[in-house]
């Protein structure tokens, strides 16, 4: 979904053209704390096999510096569950600043990190009793990263050099 607009994804060009825009970047930096931490982490060695340039960052500070020397040929992958993951909606507000090009996962649609996106991936994950710390949210996550990176790869594949080098 975009963010701000909340125009649902119709089928799979949205995809493509998400992940067309994700190989085109300059640099991408994702971004997630505590449990998204994990998750973000494994999406960023995922782009680094395809030969993206991707950089994953879980501290507060370095995530601060980081996303300031951002430009309009990078991109901000910010994940939180709950949407409101304080420095991840920052990054996110700061990458747009910078022209950045800005995307969001997170299980709520009305969240400062889906609103302020430029687009949005939302999981769906009913609230249990573990709420995040549950290992569904991360479960949810990383089969929409894994969708989105086979699209990727697809993407680099088709560009005829295979992967990036």
């Amino acid at each position: 979904q975009r963010g701000g607009d909340q125009v649902p994804a119709k089928d799979e060009k949205d995809v493509d053209a998400l992940a067309q825009k994700i190989c085109s970047a300059g640099h991408i930096l994702i971004a997630g704390l505590a449990g998204s931490a994990g998750v973000a982490r494994i999406f960023n060695d995922c782009l680094l096999g395809l030969g993206l340039l991707s950089t994953y960052i879980s501290d507060r500070v370095e995530l601060e510096r980081f996303v300031s020397r951002l430009d309009r040929d990078d991109l901000v992958f910010g994940i939180s569950h709950s949407g409101e993951t304080q420095e991840i909606v920052h990054a996110l507000r700061r990458g747009k600043e910078n022209k950045a090009f800005t995307i969001g996962m997170t299980n709520f649609v009305s969240s400062p990190v889906a609103r302020l996106a430029d687009v949005a991936l939302l999981t769906s994950v009913p609230e249990t009793l573990l709420g995040s710390y549950s290992c569904q949210p991360r479960i949810a996550q990383l089969a929409l990263l894994e969708f989105i990176t086979f699209r990727i790869s697809s993407i680099l594949k088709r560009e005829g050099s295979g992967y990036r080098k």
